[in-house]
C-alpha cells in the first residue's frame, strides 16, 4: 500500500466557520491507485494530486493566481490560490482560456455631470535632515508604471513630464498632474493626477482591466529609486472616486461580441466603441459620416452653428474629433482648441494672430514629446535664397521692426541687442569674409566695442584659471587670453604698429614683468631684437626704477649710438669676462678691483686716471709687442708729491722664515732663457748679475749727502762691508 500525494481539497466539509480545504488525497478530485501510489483525477482535473483544472491555453501562459501578478499591489491569498489556474491573456484577449477578444470600451455618453477619476501622491521626507529628495518616484498600476522625478518643482514642465509619465502607461491615453506643497528644503510636494481619458481598445486583458474607476489598492507607490538619505515616504488616498466616467465595453450603448471584439451598437449610436450619437447610416464604408448641405443657392445663414445656454467654461466642449485611437481636436467652452494630432496646412491665404489679452502669449509653440528630436519652427520658401525677402520680421507698435531674418539668411537685431544666458553662441562661416564683425556708429561713442565679462573671480595665482578668450586654427591653438589677463599666444607673436606701442605693468611682488624665452632647441635668431629707424638721436633701452612716491630714478641707458650709460650699480660679468674691441676702457671714478685671474692688457697699455689700480688676488701680466715703447712707467705727476710718499711700493705680507724658503721682492730677467740680471730677495738682499758692462751705476748730483752708504748694523758682524 503507498500512499498517494496530498493537496488543498477542492471540496469538503467545514469544520467551523471559515475553516475548510484541508490537505486531503488527490484534492478530492480523483480516487487514489493504493498500489502505485498515483492518483487518477477526474475529467477537468490534472496534477500529481489533481490540484490543478485543466483549461484550454490559446492566447496566454497558464499560472497561478499566487504568482500571476507583478509583486507590486494586493496579495492574492484566497484558499484556491495555488490550485485554481488561470490564464494570463495577451492585452486585448480575455476569457479562461483568452479565446475571447475584447471590445473598445469608452465613456457612456448619457451620463452627465461626471468627474475624472483623481488621486493624490503625497511624496515627503525628513526635513531636519537639510536633504533635498533624489531619484525618481515610480507609481504602479495595472502591471505597468509610470517614473517620474523625485525632486519636485510646481511649473508647467515637471507637471507636463509628470503627466507624459502617466500617459505612457498602455491604459492611460490622457491625464493631467498638478504639483503642489512643494517643501523647499527636502522637495518633497503633493501630486494631483486625474485620469481624463483611458486607452479605448487594447490596454487591458481578462485580469489587468477596470470600468473607469479602479480601486484605490490598484495604485501602488514605489520608492526604490529614490537615492537620497533623508527617509523618504510615499501615500496614495483618493480624490475623486464615485461619479466618474465610465470606461466599459461599448460605452453602455451597445454590446461587445467577443468573438470578433467587435460591438453592435444600439440605435442611435455609432463608432467602434458606440460613443458617437448618430443618425446617420453608417454601413457603407465609404460615405460620409455626417454631412451639412445647406442647399440654397443664396444662402447667407451659419452652415454650423454651436451654442450653449451655459456661459464659456473650460469644464465642457463644443467640438471633439477623433478616431478610434487617437484624439484629434478639441475645442473646450472657452474657445481654446487643440490640434492634438495631425497637422495643420494652410494651401492659400495667410495665418493671422490676434489676442487683446494683456498677458496671454500670442502664439505658443510646444513640443510636448520627452525625446523630441525634430523641428519646433520651420520657416521655408520654395524661392531660393535671396536678399529681396524676408524669412522673419519681429515688428513693435505695430510698423517697428526689431529684428528681420532675410531671404539669404542675414539676420539684424535693429534693438535690444542679442542676449545668451545659457549655451553660448556659435557662428561659422563657409564664406571668404569676416565671420564675426563688431561695429558700432555712434558719432561719440566712448564704451566698450566689445566686452567679455564672467560672475566668477580669477583663480590666478593660486590654481590654474579659466579661460576668457580662446583662438584657435584649424584646431591648433592661436593665443588664449584667462581670466587673470594672462595672454598666451602659441605662435606669430605680438605686433604693434602705429601709435601707442605696449605697456607692461605686473603687481606682482616676485614673478617678473617680462620673460622672453626662445624655446626651439636649434634656435639661432635673436631672442629680443629693438629696431628703431629714426635719424635723430634717442635710446634704444632705458631702464628706470620707482619707489612709492619717489621719483623714478634711471638705472641705464642704450642709446642709438650704442653708448651703453649705467647711472647706478655698476656692471657685475658673473662668468664669460668681456671683450672691447676698440674703443678701450674708461673708468671715470673709483677704480678697478679684480678679485682673482689677474689683468691682461696685450696691446695700448692702460691709463687710471684715478683711484688707482687694486689686484687682490692673480697678480697682473703687463706685455706689449712695441719694440721702442716703454712697458711701465711709474710717476707721481704732483708737484707737491712728499710726505714719504711712494712713487712705487713693494709689500709682502710673507710670514715663511727666509731661511725656510726665500722669496723675491724683484727680479729682472732678459732674453729668451730669461736670464736673471738683477733681483731683491725678502731679506733685502740686491742681487746685480752684470752681463758685459753691466754692473751698478751710482748717479748723485748732491753736494752734502753721501752718494753710497754702506753699513751693517749686526753686532756680532766679522766679515767684510764692502768685498771686491
Amino acid at each position: 500500500m503507498r500512499k498517494c500525494p496530498t493537496g488543498v481539497a477542492w471540496t469538503d466539509k467545514a469544520k467551523t466557520a471559515n475553516v475548510a480545504h484541508a490537505m486531503v488525497e488527490c484534492s478530492n478530485r480523483g480516487v487514489c491507485d493504493y498500489s502505485k501510489g498515483e492518483c487518477t483525477c477526474f475529467n477537468g482535473y490534472t496534477g500529481a494530486a489533481c490540484q490543478r483544472p485543466t483549461l484550454a491555453l490559446q492566447y496566454g501562459p497558464d499560472s497561478l493566481p499566487s504568482v500571476a501578478g507583478d509583486g507590486v499591489g494586493p496579495v492574492y491569498s484566497n484558499w484556491e490560490k495555488d490550485s485554481m489556474s488561470s490564464c494570463m491573456c495577451d492585452m486585448g484577449y480575455t476569457g479562461p482560456d483568452c479565446s475571447q477578444l475584447m471590445c473598445a470600451k469608452n465613456d457612456d455618453p448619457l451620463t452627465t455631470g461626471q468627474g475624472y477619476r483623481t488621486i493624490q501622491i503625497q511624496v515627503d521626507a525628513d526635513a531636519s535632515t537639510n536633504i533635498a529628495l533624489a531619484g525618481s518616484v515610480r507609481v504602479h498600476f495595472l502591471g505597468d508604471v509610470a517614473v517620474f522625478s523625485a525632486v519636485a518643482v510646481a511649473d508647467a514642465a515637471h507637471e507636463q513630464a509628470c503627466a507624459q509619465a502617466f500617459q505612457s502607461m498602455r491604459t492611460v491615453l490622457t491625464a493631467t498632474c498638478t504639483i503642489t506643497s512643494v517643501n523647499p528644503v527636502t522637495a518633497a510636494a503633493i501630486y494631483t493626477v486625474a485620469f481624463k481619458e483611458w486607452v479605448h481598445l487594447g490596454g487591458e486583458n481578462n485580469l489587468l482591466y477596470h470600468d473607469g474607476n479602479p480601486p484605490l489598492s490598484s495604485f501602488t507607490c514605489d520608492l526604490t529609486k529614490v537615492t537620497s538619505l533623508n527617509s523618504p515616504t510615499c501615500a496614495v488616498t483618493d480624490v475623486t472616486a464615485t461619479n466618474v466616467i465610465e470606461h466599459v465595453y461599448c460605452s453602455n450603448r451597445g454590446l461587445c461580441d467577443f468573438t470578433t471584439g467587435e460591438c453592435m451598437c444600439y440605435a442611435d449610436f455609432k463608432g467602434l466603441d458606440c460613443n458617437q450619437p448618430s443618425k446617420v447610416p453608417d454601413s457603407i464604408d465609404d460615405n460620409d459620416g455626417f454631412i451639412i448641405n445647406p442647399m440654397g443657392l443664396t444662402y447667407t445663414g451659419t452652415v454650423l452653428h454651436l451654442k450653449t445656454a451655459k456661459g464659456s467654461q473650460a469644464d465642457f466642449y463644443f467640438m471633439k474629433i477623433g478616431s478610434s485611437t487617437l484624439p484629434i481636436l478639441t475645442m473646450n467652452g472657452m474657445g481654446d482648441t487643440k490640434l492634438l494630432n495631425g497637422n495643420f496646412e494652410l494651401s492659400t491665404g495667410s495665418l493671422t494672430i490676434t489676442t487683446i489679452a494683456q498677458t496671454s502669449t500670442a502664439a505658443d509653440i510646444a513640443n510636448t514629446h520627452t525625446t523630441f528630436t525634430g523641428t519646433a519652427l520651420k520657416v521655408r520658401t520654395t524661392r531660393a535664397s535671396n536678399n529681396a525677402f524676408k524669412l522673419l520680421e519681429a515688428m513693435t507698435g505695430g510698423t517697428t521692426t526689431v529684428v528681420e531674418i532675410r531671404g539669404d539668411g542675414l539676420t539684424t537685431i535693429y534693438t535690444g541687442g542679442l542676449y545668451v544666458v545659457t549655451g553660448g553662441g556659435r557662428i561659422s562661416h563657409t564664406l571668404d569674409g569676416p565671420s564675426l564683425t563688431v561695429t558700432n556708429s555712434y558719432g561719440s561713442f566712448s564704451n566698450s566695442l566689445l566686452k567679455l565679462s564672467t560672475s566668477r573671480a580669477s583663480l590666478f595665482p593660486g590654481a590654474s584659471d579659466f579661460v576668457l578668450i580662446e583662438a584657435t586654427a584649424n584646431s591648433f591653438p592661436a593665443f588664449t587670453v584667462e581670466a587673470s589677463g594672462r595672454t598666451t599666444i602659441a605662435n606669430g607673436g605680438l605686433i604693434v604698429t602705429g601709435l601707442g606701442g605696449a605697456q607692461i605693468s605686473n603687481s606682482d611682488p616676485a614673478d617678473p614683468a617680462l620673460v622672453v624665452s626662445a624655446t626651439g632647441t636649434s634656435f639661432t635668431g635673436d631672442a629680443v631684437a629693438i629696431k628703431t629707424f629714426s635719424g635723430s638721436a634717442h635710446n634704444m633701452l632705458k631702464v628706470t626704477t620707482k619707489v612709492g612716491s619717489n621719483a623714478a630714478i634711471d638705472l641705464f641707458t642704450i642709446s642709438n649710438s650704442g653708448l651703453t650709460t649705467i647711472t647706478q650699480g655698476g656692471l657685475h660679468i658673473v662668468s664669460g669676462g668681456a671683450t672691447i674691441d676698440t674703443g678701450g676702457l674708461h673708468v671715470g671714478y673709483g677704480g678697478e678691483t679684480i678679485d682673482f685671474g689677474g689683468l691682461r692688457v696685450k696691446n695700448g697699455g692702460g691709463t687710471i686716471e684715478l683711484g688707482g689700480l687694486n689686484v687682490i688676488n692673480g697678480g697682473g701680466k703687463i706685455a706689449s709687442t712695441s719694440a721702442v715703447a716703454d712697458i711701465l712707467t711709474v710717476e707721481a705727476t704732483s708737484t707737491l708729491f712728499s710726505n714719504n710718499a711712494r712713487v712705487l711700493y713693494i709689500n709682502s705680507k710673507s710670514t715663511v722664515a727666509p731661511s725656510t724658503s726665500m722669496h723675491y721682492l724683484i727680479e729682472a730677467t732678459v732674453g729668451a732663457t730669461s736670464t736673471s740680471v738683477f733681483k731683491v730677495d725678502s731679506t733685502g738682499l740686491t742681487t746685480i748679475a752684470g752681463r758685459g758692462s753691466g754692473a751698478a751705476i751710482i748717479s748723485d748730483t748732491g753736494t752734502t749727502a753721501n752718494t753710497l752708504t754702506l753699513t751693517n748694523s749686526a753686532t756680532s758682524f766679522s766679515q767684510a762691508v764692502l768685498a771686491m
